[in-house]
């Protein structure tokens, strides 16, 4: 079996990166979900054999779901999640396209929930499983022109308070 292993949206760059690359140093095995095959790729070179590289989209629950299955299936535990991915689509009130913003919901909001969904048995059958969920000061604080992101960090506050309750 393996040592502890993680799923990481968004994994492969940014903060994610920096979270992959922490957890492999202590000793976790990462499974990096990005969109990113290139950083992918830099981050499989650099992490080596502690890194199973996913290449997909964490606004998908279909991407999400299969992520989890093939992890238990390589791996046969999943122990904690770390929902990392997250977009925005800033502009005036005025001129936001909703298509975008349902996208920015996709990603930032509802990843978190399907990851939840579909790695809850695995993540409970480990008797300590976890999930971390990155919010954003935009929740409580907004700025002019950032209602999507904001709203969507909102509802990351509150879906982290339910799953956690």
């Amino acid at each position: 079996m393996a040592a502890r292993v993680v799923l990481v949206t968004a994994g492969a760059q940014g903060i994610g990166r920096a979270i992959s690359r922490a957890l492999a140093r202590d000793g976790w095995t990462v499974a990096a979900l990005d969109l990113d095959a290139e950083a992918l790729e830099d981050l499989a070179a650099e992490l080596g054999r502690d890194l199973l590289a996913l290449e997909g989209d964490a606004g998908s629950e279909e991407v999400i779901a299969g992520c989890i299955g093939h992890i238990f299936e390589q791996f046969g535990r999943l122990d904690a999640i770390v929902n990392n991915a997250g977009i925005n689509a800033n502009g005036p009130v005025e001129e936001l396209d909703l298509d975008a913003v349902r996208r920015v919901l996709d990603v930032n909001v509802l990843s978190i929930l399907a990851g939840a969904k579909h790695g809850a048995e695995f993540l409970r059958a480990t008797g300590r499983g976890a999930i971390v969920n990155i919010a954003s000061t935009r929740a409580m604080m907004s700025e002019p022109d950032t209602e999507a992101y904001s709203a969507s960090k909102g509802a990351v506050l509150a879906v982290t308070h339910a799953l956690a309750a």
